[in-house]
């Protein structure tokens, strides 16, 4: 049986987020061909243009219509987090949802709502993605590790750590993590 994971646990800057929800390992053997997909859909967006920047003064009101929601909604389609029949209306619940889903894929707190580290990660470019996808791509690629069926993995830039027993995470708490200038070891 397994137990329930920590939803929230620390009080630092590193530490006060959610965990993420999922009992998907972060880190396992299929990591690589993940990303190798990911750099193969964010080319396809790439070539296609893109994805629009998100005003800094945008507001997402739940139940009310606003000026950016239409663009909020172009943006999470062409991530994916949105189906594209959703392209237009007031900020409703599949809307937060959608934002739930970019937000749980990003390590950001699964609130539905558009804050600031919301706004930040959504406005982050293509191809500052695919640089940060291939620089985790070389960083798994060069881990010589053979996964059993139970191992621990800590995520450094997410400073938390998980249990993984028979490829579901049974525990995952928050971790302490180096700074710049004194690194934790990988």
């Amino acid at each position: 049986a397994s137990a329930p994971l920590i939803s929230d646990v620390g009080t630092g800057t590193k530490t006060t987020g959610q965990l993420p929800s999922s009992r998907d390992p972060t880190f396992d053997e299929g990591t690589d061909d993940r990303l190798k997909q990911a750099i193969r859909a964010y080319a396809g967006i790439t070539a296609g243009g893109g994805w629009p920047v998100i005003p800094k003064e945008a507001k997402f009101v739940l139940g009310t219509e606003g000026a950016h929601d239409n663009l909020l909604r172009q943006r999470l389609i062409i991530s994916g987090d949105l189906a594209p029949s959703l392209v237009s209306g007031a900020f409703d619940a599949g809307l937060a949802g959608a934002i739930k889903h970019f937000q749980q894929r990003h390590g950001l707190a699964e609130t539905g709502n558009v804050g600031p580290r919301t706004l930040a990660a959504l406005n982050v470019t293509v191809q500052q993605r695919s640089k940060q996808l291939e620089a985790s791509l070389l960083r798994t690629a060069a881990i010589d590790f053979h996964f059993g069926t139970r191992f621990v993995a800590v995520n450094i830039p997410a400073a938390f750590v998980e249990a993984v027993e028979n490829d579901q995470v049974v525990h995952r708490y928050r971790v302490v993590v180096g700074k710049t200038e004194k690194p934790s070891p990988t």
